[in-house]
């Protein structure tokens, strides 16, 4: 600001002159310029003009409000006049924007659709906003431009598909303005906008309302109509039918003489209606017939229909659609031959040759789809003959209509009916398509119907070399994976089963999403069993989809395989049908049924589903008399219903788990009962003990498991019920008394089982872990698991006592050892489920550390040793972070990249691209780290780093004083983040910005004015004030324009600049200073 203040210390003082005052004409050219502008669609000058307009104020000697205008025949007081013009202006704004975006639509670009409807959104709401400030003026605005205004209100809701609103706003006009002349236009969009929404009891109720009050034919007929309709929707077809008939009885176009027919069709052409009067009687007059079709009253239908060519035969597509309708209603309740015999009917009274043609070749395919092949086939050579030159126009060429005979001829020599010759017919059909049409879109087809012959004909080779025609020319085709599959079904009756196995591959592999996959996948597993390929053909049969029609026979199959080969460890996978038990059960061998149903129920076992499990165990317990059978199938239904019960009491419904828990007790005491084997008994006592406490029992179970301890026999029974103990007291939470009991079973005597010798302790010492986990004593915790793996160094538990050892080390802030004990259980068992994890806390622990090298190399690990682990995409990124801070940054940044690149929808993605962004930065590759932050910001604008990432962007931009390039940046931050803290500063940001930008091109202005170049000076300092006006720049750039134009001699320009500064100058300090400034120097002009 330096410069102004030099320039205002050479101000003189002199006379302050006063703002000027516009003059009535004055305003009056403006709004006429303004109109201008409007009838030009150059809304953005319009608006510009009318909101001047609106915005000047009442002078002492100037009345703004007593001025008038004309807009047409409107005579309106000036401001009234430029308000209701913004709204119209904003209106075609609206339109133009809907239109465009209804057309980009239609183009199929979505997203441009959708940014100019929210736009076209936009502009209405603004027109909305003017339009209601007119309403509510009731001291200015005149009665009938409020009540035009409250209407245009309703037209942009119902323009912008805001069909609530038109209801509103319609409500609003009927209450404000009663017995206006827009009443029955509004009640008309309301009737229409209720319809929108599907709300039709209003639709109707409020076209009854506009038959009320309108005089309006076009649209009473069209209320009518659409209370028809409505009456449609809801069902109502008596009423439906009621509302259509009083429209056609309105009319008798017979009486109408040609001059007004030629006005009613003009109206159309003209746009002034969608359709005629007569078209839309004639329509009601074709609804009615749909109702009563609707009914099924056919005879009542066939007469509504067959008075619309009586009635209204100049309309010939609505007669078209009469026949078409009566014709498919008839097809669907009285068959072919009425179907048939109305489209004869239509065939002889429209004269539309195009139309004929349609209705001849939909004789001849209803006729096909019935299965009369050879009255068809004399339909579609009538359509030939008849038609043939105009084949085009109709829309099925002659190639079509001989593709369609040749299928019939084909069907027909594989009926009943057919012979030779109907084959060799066929053949020379497809033939004549080949020959005649060579690029008919049938062509394909032709080829493949012309290979069926030749097998239905024995003709193999010819077949083969057809259906491989068939896919080489065009393998893209519908029949291209038909062909491949019959190509292989022949090459397999040839005996060629490699071929024939390699066909069915490629029909699975380049065209996997074929209906005939199923199939494909059962021939392919039916050709390998014939090979002995026994391994491949069940995986065939195995891919085959459930819902294949033969997938039961499939499952069978399969089922035959696996049996053969001793592989009825699979059973599983293909016994799960209602096949294998229907054919049993209709063989009448129960016990192959109730061997079923067990197989069944351990299937739904695995699956977790328990009702079907204990209907099956249940349907075995019924049939079977095979008591091993009988106790298997006990036990097993009883702990289903234990674990249905737990199931119940989990979601809250304690009562309705109470039987379940009852059934399973009984059961499993049944199986207690009968002495059954160790390895079920300890399993039925435990879970008898379980359901005992679900039922409130606990202290019972406890009880029975003290007194069965007390009676055993031997330590090793006492031992296997004190382990029972030990699980009930650790179920109940009772974690004190378990661990009393773990300890005894750690330090008793007992001697088992040389096969289980370490069964009991085993499980006594890994219970005991999990106690200690649960209490937190992670010291104990590690202690105990370390005991049981140097007492048990062959544990079936070892791998996970391993794993917990680690962890609680970790959970002990024990970081190093934690690291070693997680290194030492990845090296034990490299390959199990929880090898990830492990080496995953491993890097961890050394990221604890500090030891961001070793860390890096065990988040590497684990995307290089499981690379499709659910933990890779979050282990890259540590490993990036680690080498990061072990400031690696090029190998960093490989990490992060990776992390992106190959993750990119994983969560640690876009975090991921952010620190890539940044270590870029370090890199000193600023570019890339901009093109980093610009990609966050377009592939994740939903994370919370685009936001950072874009805020970085003008940071950087800004530090950089790119100017232009930062404001751009901020206000990316403030369109797409709206509501965030990073939005807010850099709202703010962009005001700093503008004033950088203004003091730039201030400095640049000022150089010419120091040079004396007091014309582009004086250019610079105006386009700075156009440019930034809000900045204290432009005020400063004002004055010295004035100061230049003096030195060139302009007075008059001078003197106008600086009315320009007085005006723009308020506020106080430095605004005033430039006030007086500017005054001082009018007075020495």
């Amino acid at each position: 600001m330096l410069h102004l203040l030099i320039v205002i210390a050479t101000v003189a003082t002199g006379v302050i002159v006063s703002r000027p005052v516009p003059t009535e004409e004055l305003l009056q050219d403006r709004f006429a310029l303004g109109q201008r502008y409007y009838a030009a669609n150059d809304h953005e000058n319009s608006v510009e003009v009318f909101s001047e307009i609106q915005s000047t104020p009442n002078y002492r000697l100037l009345d703004v409000d007593r001025i008038e205008v004309a807009i047409d025949d409107l005579v309106l007081p000036l401001r009234v006049a430029a308000t209701y013009q913004l709204g119209n202006s904003y209106r075609n704004v609206g339109r133009t924007l809907l239109a465009r975006s209804r057309s980009l639509a239609d183009e199929g670009d979505r997203d441009e659709s959708d940014l100019r409807l929210l736009e076209s959104v936009a502009a209405f709401d603004k027109a909305r906003g003017y339009y209601r400030t007119l309403v509510d003026d009731e001291q200015r605005a005149p009665l009938h431009v409020r009540v035009m205004s409250q209407y245009q209100i309703v037209r942009a809701s119902y323009q912008t598909e805001d069909y609530p609103g038109v209801v509103t706003e319609t409500e609003v006009l009927l209450e404000r303005f009663p017995g206006s002349e827009y009443e029955e236009a509004a009640l008309y969009d309301r009737g229409w906008a209720y319809f929108n929404m599907q709300r039709h009891r209003e639709a109707i109720t409020t076209f009854d309302e506009l038959l009320a009050v309108s005089d309006d034919a076009l649209k009473r007929d069209r209320s009518l109509f659409q209370m028809g309709e409505s009456y449609g929707e809801l069902g109502e077809q008596e009423e439906a039918r009621t509302a259509y008939q009083k429209l056609v009885d309105l009319y008798d176009f017979s009486l109408l003489s040609d001059k007004e027919l030629r006005e009613m069709k003009s109206q159309r052409l003209r746009g002034l209606v969608q359709e005629t009067t007569r078209e839309l009687v004639a329509k009601a007059q074709i609804r009615i017939g749909d109702s009563y079709a609707a009914q099924g009253r056919i005879d009542d239908a066939i007469a509504a229909y067959s008075r619309v060519p009586e009635a209204y035969p100049e309309e010939a597509l609505i007669v078209q659609k009469s026949y078409d309708n009566m014709a498919t209603m008839l097809l669907g309740q009285q068959g072919v031959d009425a179907g048939v015999r109305v489209l004869r009917q239509a065939i002889e009274q429209v004269e539309d040759t195009h139309f004929r043609g349609r209705a001849q070749l939909r004789i001849a395919g209803v006729l096909f789809r019935d299965g009369r092949y050879r009255d068809a086939i004399g339909e579609y050579q009538v359509y030939r003959r008849a038609y043939g030159d105009q084949s085009r126009a109709i829309g099925v060429g002659l190639d079509e209509v001989l593709f369609s005979e040749g299928q019939a001829y084909r069907e027909l020599a594989a009926s009943a009916d057919g012979g030779e010759q109907d084959l060799q017919a066929a053949h020379d059909a497809y033939t004549a398509v080949l020959d005649e049409h060579p690029f008919s879109r049938r062509r394909s087809e032709a080829l493949y119907g012309l290979a069926h012959t030749h097998v239905t004909g024995g003709r193999l080779d010819e077949a083969v070399s057809t259906f491989a025609a068939t896919v080489d020319e065009n393998p893209a085709a519908a029949v291209a994976p038909h062909a491949i599959s019959w190509w292989a079904r022949v090459r397999f009756q040839q005996g060629d089963a490699p071929q024939a196995a390699q066909l069915y591959r490629r029909l699975l592999n380049e065209y996997p999403g074929s209906e005939l996959t199923p199939q494909a996948w059962k021939d392919l597993g039916l050709v390998y069993k014939s090979s002995g390929q026994l391994d491949d053909a069940v995986e065939a049969l195995t891919h085959v989809d459930p819902t294949f029609e033969s997938w039961p026979k499939v499952q069978a199959e399969a089922a035959d395989i696996l049996l053969a080969a001793g592989r009825a460890e699979r059973i599983d996978e293909v016994l799960r049908l209602d096949e294998a038990l229907r054919r049993a059960a209709k063989a009448g061998d129960d016990e192959s049924v109730a061997e079923l149903h067990y197989v069944r129920g351990r299937i739904a076992r695995e699956q977790g589903d328990r009702v079907s499990e204990i209907d099956h165990f249940s349907q075995v317990l019924l049939i079977s008399t095979n008591p091993d059978l009988a106790t298997f199938s006990r036990f097993f239904r009883g702990i289903a219903q234990y674990q249905a019960g737990s199931a119940l009491d989990a979601t809250g419904d304690s009562l309705a788990a109470e039987p379940q828990f009852e059934a399973s007790i009984a059961d499993l005491q049944a199986v207690l009962d009968t002495g059954t084997a160790d390895e079920i008994r300890l399993v039925a006592f435990r879970t008898r003990g379980v359901a005992l406490t679900r039922l409130g029992r606990s202290e019972e179970a406890v009880r029975t498991y003290e007194g069965l301890i007390a009676a055993a026999s031997s330590p090793l029974e006492r031992a296997e019920f004190q382990l029972m103990l030990m699980e009930l007291y650790y179920d109940l939470g009772r974690l004190d008394d378990t661990k009393v009991v773990a300890r005894q079973l750690i330090g008793g005597t007992f001697e088992e089982d040389a096969a289980a010798e370490f069964a009991i302790r085993d499980r006594a010492y890994f219970v005991l872990v999990s106690v200690l986990l649960e209490q937190d004593r992670y010291g104990d915790a590690y202690q105990a698991s370390q005991a049981a793996l140097r007492r048990f160094p062959a544990s079936a538990n070892r791998a996970t006592l391993m794993l917990v050892s680690a962890r609680a080390l970790f959970f002990n802030e024990e970081y190093e050892k934690a690291a070693a004990a997680f290194d030492g259980y990845a090296s034990a068992y490299p390959a199990t489920s929880e090898t990830p994890q492990a080496v995953y806390q491993k890097g961890y622990a050394h990221e604890i550390l500090g030891e961001y090298e070793r860390a890096a190399a065990a988040f590497g690990d684990v995307a290089t040793r499981f690379p499709q682990h659910g933990l890779v995409a979050e282990a890259l990124y540590r490993a990036g972070e680690n080498l990061y801070n072990a400031s690696h940054f090029e190998e960093a940044l490989v990490e992060y990249l990776r992390t992106v690149d190959d993750h990119a929808g994983a969560e640690p993605a876009p975090k991921a691209l952010y620190s890539a962004g940044w270590t870029y930065m370090d890199l000193d590759r600023e570019e890339d780290s901009l093109a980093a932050m610009r990609r966050l910001v377009d592939e994740y604008p939903g994370s919370g780093f685009a936001r950072y990432a874009q805020f970085s962007i003008g940071d950087y931009y800004y530090s950089k004083k790119r100017f232009l390039d930062a404001r751009g940046a901020y206000e990316k931050v403030v369109r797409l983040f709206p509501g965030t803290e990073e939005a807010s500063k850099a709202q703010a940001l962009l005001g700093d910005v503008e004033e950088d930008l203004a003091s730039r091109a201030y400095e640049s202005a000022f150089e010419h004015f120091q040079r004396g170049d007091y014309t582009t000076a004086a250019d610079g300092f105006e386009a700075i004030y156009e440019q930034y006006p809000s900045s204290y720049s432009a005020l400063a750039a004002l004055a010295n324009k004035g100061v230049a134009l003096e030195h060139l001699g302009n007075s008059d320009e001078a003197r106008r600049t600086y009315e320009r500064l007085i005006a723009a100058s308020s506020g106080g300090g430095d605004a005033d200073d430039i006030s007086n400034f500017a005054r001082l120097r009018l007075e020495n002009l």
